[in-house]
């Protein structure tokens, strides 16, 4: 009897400590969706695991590594990938767009042309930093615990407010600080600003040292945004699942073609130029 007690014993104790393991190495799988009203739903998921992080959605994919510092791009519709080190993409991006301040500056008078140049070159030198913090008073209050939401059983509440007003609401599941030992959003803000741009403007206040500091209490499974916007922008985690990544997810696609970080860059700066000549 004692020696079958003990095997149940040993049995737990390996049980438990295969689970520990499990969830020391484990990784999170984020499927969500971002809502814009009378635009098409776009699906997003996002894989974390140590340092390694891979955003996807329907027509391209970023994978980085922190620790290593490096950056893999994905044009899905196109099946091309490109690959590159955190300092060559920052180059070759900074390059690409002198040469584009090149060709404006031909068509500005002479006299203009240095001041022009000064400003082109302030801005060609943000694109390796998070855009600037907001001169604003930033507010954030708690307003329920406990609410359940797609993917979070016990999430808390909170509002966020700029000297404007009310500028976001956020379901935060707190049970998933255990995210922030290897994550961090400060460095992944600042690699999703420098592949994908800003063009909602939510870093405007996202990258504020305030709101780094509240996304420390949980992980947010839902949020809705008014921000810089003529209608709300709703994303929700739809499932969570905790895991560990298959390595292949963060390698490069067997089944693209790679092609440069340049190649890659151009098409995407070209992009840019026609949806702004489409705003316009």
């Amino acid at each position: 009897m004692k020696i079958a007690s003990y095997n149940v014993f040993v049995s737990i104790l390996i049980s438990i400590l295969l689970n520990c393991f499990y969830l020391t190495y484990a990784g999170w799988v984020f499927t969500g969706q971002y809502i814009v009203p009378d635009k098409p739903t776009i699906p997003q998921r996002i894989f974390i695991e140590g340092s390694k992080v891979k955003f996807e959605q329907h027509d391209f994919i970023f994978i980085c590594d922190f620790s290593k510092e490096s950056i893999i791009v994905v044009d899905i519709p196109k099946k091309e990938f490109a690959q590159a080190s955190l300092n060559d993409f920052i180059r070759t991006k900074q390059n690409l767009l002198r040469e584009n301040m090149q060709l404006v500056l031909k068509h500005i008078p002479s006299e203009e042309r240095n001041f022009y140049q000064g400003e082109f070159e302030r801005q060609i030198s943000k694109i390796c930093k998070l855009p600037d913090s907001l001169d604003d008073n930033m507010k954030i209050t708690l307003s329920s615990h406990h609410l359940k939401v797609l993917a979070g059983d016990s999430c808390d509440y909170y509002k966020i407010y700029l000297k404007s007003g009310l500028i976001e609401t956020v379901w935060m599941d707190p049970s998933l600080k255990s995210v922030y030992e290897t994550f961090d959003w400060k460095t992944f803000y600042f690699y999703k600003n420098l592949i994908m741009g800003n063009p909602d403007h939510l870093l405007d206040y996202k990258s504020m040292p305030e709101y780094l500091d509240f996304l420390k209490k949980g992980f947010p499974m839902r949020y809705i945004t008014t921000y810089k916007q003529e209608t709300e922008i709703d994303f929700q985690i739809n499932d969570l699942d905790v895991k560990k990544i298959p390595d292949y997810e963060f390698y490069t696609p067997s089944l693209c073609k790679e092609i440069s970080i340049e190649k890659w860059l151009r098409a995407q700066l070209a992009k840019q130029e026609d949806h702004m000549d489409q705003d316009e």
